[in-house]
């Protein structure tokens, strides 16, 4: 028996956008730390600033890459509370 009630509806579609966009930045949190890091020694072939890329990479690189995504998930999840009138006011 499928739910009529719009408020439910609503809330379900609020529920399954929050989790898409979790799921996806988790997955850009997985590669950034397990992928990046497997593949260190291959990067290390390359060179940023005279140093090598894997560990410019895992010294640095994924922790502005966090931030970025923490910053990321602020933002979206903001706007998807607004578009579906949850904000804080």
């Amino acid at each position: 028996m499928p739910d009529s009630n719009p408020l439910r509806q609503q809330q379900k579609r609020y529920w399954h956008k929050t989790l898409w966009l979790t799921g996806v930045l988790l997955v850009l949190w997985f590669l950034v730390t397990f992928v990046a890091t497997f593949f260190s020694e291959a990067l290390n072939q390359l060179s940023f600033l005279g140093l090598p890329l894997g560990y410019v990479i895992a010294a640095q690189g994924s922790l502005v890459v966090y931030l970025v995504l923490i910053g990321l998930y602020a933002f979206l999840m903001n706007r998807l509370d607004r578009q579906f009138g949850v904000d804080e006011q």
